[in-house]
């Protein structure tokens, strides 16, 4: 039960995250135009099997190259990446 009193072992800590998350009905497709304001040229997309098989890689990719961005794209990796799907991911970026 929490008391609202961190146990003595464990250590506070500030969090400042530097990710802007934007979340709402069509949102999805300011992504291009907000990459650009972020001051993007390239983009690495990685998108699993499924975000491909749904259609949201696609989209995201048309919305981004629509902005003008040069995209590249990592898809290959599985369900809880190994070292070796993480170095792929790696090379390509």
């Amino acid at each position: 039960r929490y008391t609202g009193v961190l146990p003595s072992k464990m250590n506070g800590f500030d969090l400042y995250p530097r990710t802007r998350v934007r979340f709402g009905a069509g949102e999805f497709r300011n992504l291009g135009r907000l990459s650009r304001e972020a001051g993007a040229s390239r983009v690495l997309l990685v998108a699993d099997e499924g975000m491909r098989r749904a259609g949201y890689a696609g989209d995201a990719e048309r919305l981004l190259l629509g902005e003008g961005l040069s995209v590249a794209t990592f898809h290959d990796f599985g369900p809880n990446p190994d070292s070796d799907m993480v170095e792929a991911g790696r090379r390509t970026a």
